[in-house]
């Protein structure tokens, strides 16, 4: 079952091509503080993110850890912190 503390806060990750996803991560976020890609001690590789965009012909992304260049959170403007 997936948390629905993940599914609440998007995250928007830009890649080393220069291209960009916005979306909502599945599971717990695969980082430690600081958006490091990898906790220590994991062999992760990646992480799975679910698109925003209804018209994108992708349902689930696996994001692979060594493609992405940066990660930020989108503040959830629904429901402001």
């Amino acid at each position: 079952m997936e948390s629905q503390k993940s599914k609440d806060r998007g995250f928007f990750v830009k890649f080393r091509d220069g291209e960009g996803l916005v979306g909502f991560l599945e599971g717990d976020v695969p980082w430690e503080k600081g958006f490091f890609l990898s906790k220590r001690g994991s062999n992760r590789k990646g992480f799975f993110l679910l698109p925003v965009d209804e018209d994108t012909n992708n349902i689930k992304v696996f994001v692979v850890s060594s493609s992405v260049d940066a990660v930020t959170v989108v503040p959830n403007q629904a429901n402001p912190s």
